[in-house]
């Protein structure tokens, strides 16, 4: 993904399309991803609305590639100045600092809703899968945070119900691997693949 975004949307500035142009085709892109993963969601057989899985593997690689394509373009430099300076073995960081500011910004919220965040019930801090693990004594912990935050934002009816977690520690409460907590580091990891493109 790194590679094949750096070069089309330089490739477009280039060819002087504006950025607004590039944003909605972005946000279009997106949708369009993200729309394909619920279809997925509810390809495999009749699904009540109210229990429609919302997150999934198609969703964040929309919002990972909506947030980076974004940040992109909003920083986009057509050319690199900073090609024959002596300081071009650091350009990377110089260049794109505004990039890494929002990227290590993003981690650190992620780091500290994971850490900081109080789940009723639970330890703070605990990433734990719950259930049987650890003699059962933080049984309906599964996830910590990230479940208690797709709990509160999407609704338990939205996550994934039969998580292998469920089998293996005994869980009764739903857990999505792909759900929103996990978008902050999808993000950060495209975001490097990106900067060696």
């Amino acid at each position: 993904m790194g590679t094949a975004m750096n070069f089309s949307f330089r490739g477009l500035l280039r060819r002087k399309v504006s950025k607004w142009r590039i944003a909605l085709k972005i946000i279009r892109r997106s949708a369009t991803l993200f729309a394909l993963g619920i279809w997925l969601n509810t390809a495999w057989g009749p699904v009540e609305l109210d229990k429609l899985r919302i997150p999934g593997v198609l969703q964040r690689f929309s919002l990972t590639y909506l947030f980076l394509a974004l940040m992109v373009t909003v920083f986009a430099r057509v050319d690199d100045s900073q090609k024959a300076k002596q300081l071009s073995p650091f350009r990377d960081i110089l260049l794109y600092w505004p990039e890494w500011f929002l990227n290590f910004a993003l981690l650190a919220v992620h780091i500290g809703i994971t850490f900081a965040l109080p789940v009723p019930g639970c330890p703070t801090g605990y990433l734990g899968p719950g259930g049987i693990s650890e003699g059962g004594q933080y049984y309906n912990c599964t996830g910590g945070a990230a479940q208690y935050v797709d709990k509160m934002v999407l609704g338990e009816s939205h996550l994934y119900q039969h998580p292998t977690i469920k089998e293996d520690y005994k869980t009764k409460i739903p857990f999505d691997p792909e759900g929103i907590l996990g978008i902050p580091t999808s993000i950060f990891l495209c975001f490097l693949g990106l900067q060696v493109s």
